[in-house]
């Protein structure tokens, strides 16, 4: 036998001796996966996270942006500063066991129960992209699932879909203000790295700056653009930053038979996003740009809750939606 033809077949035959996970079956398309990392956990994920009061945080700076989860009367805070160098905290709140995912190419977050059928998964980022978006991984039966879309992409779970924890994104300012209980991830991970730079230097900004070239780009926006997109029973929709407005705004909305306002400020990158009871009027509070109020005299927090007026205690449920690049929105199906 010809001795390259020989050593081309030692090297097919040694690379399919190993596990490639990219063999398997996926439901999305193998061939826009990105492989950016040598192997899964090549981003460590905090898995023993340690919480410390809002009076003992002295690593955040006003605008620095946290992800906030609230859970009975827990509340917990997650700085995105650390979500960007590791994407993925394994924790719990009030009794439930969670995954906070944050994907820094995309700027999406999601949280995950991660009780599952009896048992609790573990997760990590995996070695791969898609579309920009991290693939997370368990460890437990090694299940792929896409970040954006909180679900198994490939696995013997393909296409079970995780429950959901709502959350939202502010600035620490907020946090300060307004839930004064909350535990905040603590800078000390047991990982060196400089939480005050951005793991991958201009590109949160950089329009044409991008890890992985995007498939399909629409130019309708800048790339780097915010949005807050929808996606629910085959139809979506995305409410964009405006820019030009750097004062607190209510906007009145529709989606999939839903009526929603939207509290937005872009100077504060606010965009929260309610469904609308319909039986009052809301309006934005020029005294306070972190809250917003109704013609019944309620006040009401990032959350939606009323923490003043006739209605306190009561709170507006909060519509399920994903922030994330313009690009990234633009690139994806769903």
């Amino acid at each position: 036998m010809n001795k390259g033809l020989l050593l081309l077949s030692v090297i097919l035959l040694c690379f399919s001796c190993g596990d490639n996970p990219l063999r398997r079956e996926w439901s999305i398309p193998v061939e826009d996966i990105s492989t950016g990392l040598n192997a899964d956990d090549d981003i460590p994920s905090i898995d023993s996270p340690e919480f410390i009061d809002i009076a003992d945080v002295d690593f955040l700076e006003e605008n620095d942006e946290v992800i906030l989860v609230k859970v009975g009367n827990q509340i917990k805070v997650y700085p995105l500063k650390i979500l960007e160098w590791h994407e993925m905290v394994n924790d719990s709140i009030a009794g439930i066991q969670i995954a906070v995912s944050h994907s820094t190419l995309s700027g999406t977050t999601s949280i995950w129960n991660r009780s599952i059928e009896g048992s609790v998964l573990t997760f990590g980022v995996s070695r791969y992209q898609y579309k920009n978006n991290q693939i997370s991984f368990d460890r437990e039966t090694l299940n792929y699932w896409s970040q954006l879309l909180s679900r198994s992409v490939s696995g013997n779970r393909r296409d079970f879909e995780l429950e959901i924890i709502p959350h939202i994104q502010i600035p620490w300012i907020a946090v300060v203000s307004q839930f004064s209980s909350a535990k905040v991830l603590s800078s000390n991970t047991g990982f060196s790295r400089d939480y005050d730079v951005f793991p991958y230097d201009d590109y949160k900004t950089n329009n044409a700056y991008y890890i992985y070239d995007p498939i399909e780009l629409d130019t309708t926006l800048e790339s780097k653009d915010l949005v807050l997109g929808i996606n629910s029973n085959d139809l979506k929709t995305f409410y964009a930053w405006d820019y030009s407005n750097v004062q607190s705004n209510i906007q009145h909305s529709t989606f999939d038979g839903k009526d929603l306002i939207i509290f937005s400020n872009s100077q504060l990158k606010l965009h929260q996003i309610f469904l609308d009871p319909k039986d009052r009027n809301f309006e934005v509070n020029f005294t306070n740009p972190l809250m917003f109020g109704d013609d019944l005299g309620n006040t009401y927090n990032l959350l939606g809750e009323i923490i003043e007026g006739p209605n306190t205690g009561e709170k507006l449920s909060l519509q399920e939606s994903k922030r994330m690049y313009w690009f990234v929105w633009a690139d994806h199906s769903f």
